[in-house]
């Protein structure tokens, strides 16, 4: 059976969720693209994808250089318009064109 890790954040994840990590001024990683595919890979993954906050900088890159190996993805933070409650969406298989969409919309769910 194929293995991966579906929601794994790279440096593209610069806002971070926490509040706490908002007030330090942290980003939410600081982990390269290259190196999230290199422990995925010694970890046994035969899939690799990047879900980044509202980015898919990260999955774009290493799709390009390994298009059979990656799954692009996007941590898609989402709203309901009625009351403003946040939701974090993690969405897959996306082109940058599909991505855009999700971008435009996710200001209510």
């Amino acid at each position: 059976m194929p293995r991966a890790d579906l929601h794994v954040h790279s440096k593209f994840s610069d806002h971070p969720t926490e509040w706490f990590l908002q007030r330090l001024g942290a980003a939410e990683s600081y982990t390269e693209p290259e190196t999230v595919y290199a422990i995925a890979c010694t970890q046994g993954m035969e899939f690799v994808t990047i879900t980044d906050h509202n980015d898919m900088r990260g999955a774009l890159y290493l799709k390009e250089r390994y298009p059979d190996h990656v799954i692009t993805g996007v941590e898609s933070t989402v709203y309901f318009p009625e009351d403003g409650c946040k939701a974090h969406l993690l969405i897959y298989n996306l082109d940058d064109r599909q991505f855009e969409r999700v971008q435009a919309k996710r200001k209510d769910i």
